[in-house]
C-alpha cells in the first residue's frame, strides 16, 4: 500500500484525466534534472505524463486509498499479530482458567468465606505491593548513586544539516481549540531543518471546532493535517495508526496537544539513537509539570512526574527489567515493521 508520493512517485501515479490514462509525477519531490529524467524515462515507455503538486497529489492518494487505509489503522494489528492485539481471539486455556477462578470463588465462599475473604485480599493487594516494592528498589537506588539516578541526557551533539534524516512529528488532536495557539509556537521554535521536518496535526472527522481553528491559522509549509474518518473506535492508537500511513519520515515522534517540547529534543533524540545499540527502536523523553507552583494539583504531579523519570524508570532499566512507554515522546525508527504494525505496539 502507498503511503505517499514517495511510494510512488518513482513510477507515478496512474491516472485517468479527459478520458486519457496518465502517469502523474510530483513537481515537488525532485530536482528539475532527476524530474526531467523521470519524465522522459515514462514518455520514452509510452506513458503520458502530468505533473501536480504534493500537496493535491497526497489529497488524491488519500480519498482513493482512505478505505485500505482505515481498515489498517483499526484492524491491521489484530490481522497481523492478534496475540499482541486485544481484539484477538479467546485462546481456550483462558477460557479454562476463567472457569476454573470462577469455581474455585464459589466454592470457596460457599465453604469457608472468611478464610476465602483473607485470600482474595490478599491477591487483589499483591500488585499493589509490588509497585511499592519497585518504588522502594528505586528509591535505594537515588539514595545509593544520586547523580547517576538522576544524570539526563548529554546535549545533542552536532550534526551537519545536511546528513540529518527526515522527521515525522504526530500531534493527534481532538477538542483542542484552547491550547492550539500554544501548541503551534512550541512545533514551530523546535531547532531542526523545516525541509526536513514534516508535522502532522491528526485531527478526528467529527471534531469541526479544531478543524475550523487549524484553518483560521496561517501554517507554515511544513505543517499539514491528517483527517481521521470516523469510525469505531475513535482512539488516539487508531488515530496514530492511520496517519502513520502518511508519515514520510526517517523517524516518527508523538506529541500531544499540551506538549510543549524543548527546542532541541529531536537532535537529543537523535544523539540517544547513533549512542545506543543496533537493535534501539524506540526512546522516550523525561516529561514534568510546566507550572509545578499554580496549584496544589499541579504540586502533586510535579512529583509524581519527577519520581517516574528521575528515579523509576531509570532504576528498571539498571535492573534490565520492561520499560513502560509514555503516550507523549515516543521517538522511534520508521522501519517497515513499524509502519505494517502501527503504533498500537511499541517498537522498541
Amino acid at each position: 500500500m502507498p503511503g505517499g508520493t514517495d511510494d510512488v512517485n518513482m513510477e507515478g501515479v496512474p491516472a485517468h484525466l479527459s478520458g486519457r490514462t496518465y502517469r502523474v509525477l510530483c513537481a515537488e519531490k525532485e530536482t528539475p534534472d532527476v524530474l526531467g529524467e523521470r519524465l522522459a524515462g515514462l514518455k520514452a515507455r509510452g506513458f503520458s505524463v502530468a505533473l501536480s503538486t504534493r500537496f493535491r497529489l497526497d489529497a488524491a492518494l488519500d480519498a482513493h486509498l482512505q478505505p485500505a487505509r482505515l481498515d489498517h489503522a483499526v484492524s491491521g494489528l489484530a490481522r497481523q499479530q492478534p496475540a499482541c492485539s486485544a481484539a484477538g481471539p479467546t485462546w481456550i486455556w483462558q477460557v479454562v482458567a476463567g472457569a476454573i477462578a470462577v469455581g474455585l470463588l464459589a466454592g470457596g465462599f460457599s465453604v469457608l468465606p472468611y478464610a476465602t475473604l483473607v485470600v482474595v485480599s490478599g491477591l487483589i493487594g499483591l500488585p499493589f505491593l509490588c509497585v511499592t516494592l519497585l518504588r522502594v528498589i528505586a528509591l535505594r537506588e537515588v539514595v545509593a548513586s544520586p547523580r547517576k539516578a538522576m544524570r539526563r541526557q548529554p546535549p545533542a551533539a552536532h550534526i551537519l544539516p545536511q546528513t540529518l534524516p527526515h522527521y515525522t512529528v504526530m500531534v493527534p488532536l481532538f477538542r483542542e481549540v484552547k491550547v492550539l495557539p500554544g501548541l503551534l509556537q512550541s512545533l514551530q521554535a523546535i531547532v531542526y531543518p523545516r525541509a526536513k521536518l514534516e508535522i502532522l496535526l491528526v485531527l478526528e472527522a467529527v471534531d469541526i471546532e479544531t478543524q475550523a481553528a487549524v484553518l483560521g491559522m496561517r501554517l507554515p509549509g511544513n505543517i499539514r493535517t491528517v483527517v481521521v474518518p470516523d469510525q469505531a473506535p475513535r482512539t488516539k492508537p487508531k488515530a496514530l495508526n492511520y496517519a502513520l500511513q502518511l508519515a514520510r519520515g526517517e523517524y516518527v515522534v508523538v506529541y500531544d496537544a499540551e506538549d510543549r517540547p524543548e527546542p532541541d529534543q529531536l537532535l537529543r533524540a537523535l544523539t540517544a539513537f547513533e549512542r545506543g545499540p543496533p537493535e534501539l527502536g524506540c526512546v522516550q523523553a523525561q516529561l514534568n509539570v510546566y507550572n509545578p507552583r499554580a496549584s496544589w494539583l499541579t504540586r502533586q504531579f510535579t512529583i509524581e512526574y519527577s519520581a517516574l523519570f528521575d528515579a523509576v524508570l531509570p532504576a528498571l532499566a539498571r535492573l534490565g527489567l520492561p520499560v513502560p512507554l509514555g503516550g507523549t515522546f515516543v521517538g522511534a525508527r520508521a522501519s517497515p515493521v513499524l509502519r505494517s504494525t502501527g503504533l498500537s505496539r511499541p517498537a522498541g
